[in-house]
């Protein structure tokens, strides 16, 4: 599964460095999409998938958000639904985005990002809003699936 990969970052190496390398021709029946035609990943969608975190963690459908393998997923879910129903997480900045990597599984191309967010936990107590900023790292994968 590693090959694919690697021929994918080949396909993407500077033209200087790869004036000296031969063509490599893909394998299989498989759809030829050239790698200058693969755009990244918008930031506009990166902060509305965000966006679309943040309301759900206020209200509810944030297990269709959350991957099938993400650690602890079960207790996230289970200790959310245990907060108050003023419990609220706001938003206070989105910060760089990161590819982490990017590679084709079956007819999608997958890639891994990494962003910083910046929010704040407003709590509701018996003495009074409790507030707790936090700055988290997120890792979003973003599919694409290709069309005919």
């Amino acid at each position: 599964m590693k090959t694919p990969v690697l021929i994918f970052l080949m396909a993407l190496a500077p033209a200087a460095w790869a004036d000296g390398m031969r063509t490599l021709e893909p394998i299989g029946g498989g759809r030829e999409v050239p790698a200058s035609s693969l755009p990244g990943v918008a930031r506009d969608d990166v902060e509305d998938f965000v966006n679309a975190l943040l309301e759900a963690w206020n209200g509810q459908g944030l297990e269709r958000l959350l991957a099938e393998d993400f650690p602890d997923r079960n207790r996230l879910l289970g200790d959310l639904a245990e907060l108050p129903p003023t419990a609220r997480l706001r938003l206070l900045s989105i910060g760089p985005v990161q590819t982490l990597e990017s590679s084709w599984e079956e007819d999608a191309l997958v890639t891994l990002l990494s962003v910083r967010v910046r929010a704040r936990v407003e709590l509701e107590g018996e003495d009074g809003p409790r507030r707790h900023e936090t700055t988290q790292e997120l890792v979003i994968r973003f599919v694409r699936r290709l069309t005919d």
